[in-house]
């Protein structure tokens, strides 16, 4: 079976820190489909969805010490794209909860939104850092 997620160069930030958190989420995200695809141990995928779950309130929360710290214009909007994130994620812990036989394609939306949000959202926002870090 094909991975969920794959990197590529166009989801590159420029941004070490980042990218180096994205590519970790995409890793996470690999495994926790794969162990879904597959049926594996509930405690196993159930301490995966806790890692992820964990991993993207850090992740969230550092990009957006980075938007008030340095005052990004878009951050309003950045920060609401997290919440429905999240809000999304939720959606799908509840659909493993419920043993929802959607989950797979819950995985499918979250991986889908996650690689949009890098290539917009995130991308934009590691440019204004760059801008704003060689400036000062």
């Amino acid at each position: 079976m094909d991975d969920l997620l794959s990197w590529t160069d166009s989801l590159t930030t420029g941004l070490i820190w980042q990218d180096y958190q994205h590519k970790k989420f995409f890793e996470h995200a690999n495994e926790l489909y794969h162990m879904i695809h597959e049926d594996n141990n509930k405690v196993d995928i159930k301490q995966e969805i806790q890692f992820l779950e964990s991993y993207i309130h850090e992740h969230l929360q550092m990009e957006e010490v980075y938007m008030k710290e340095l005052e990004y214009p878009d951050s309003q909007n950045h920060i609401q794209q997290h919440e429905d994130f999240i809000l999304m994620f939720e959606r799908f812990k509840a659909g493993y909860s419920q043993n929802s036989p959607k989950l797979l394609s819950l995985c499918v939306e979250l991986a889908d939104w996650f690689s949009n949000h890098i290539t917009q959202t995130d991308l934009a926002l590691s440019n204004f850092i760059g801008k704003e870090l060689h400036a000062k």
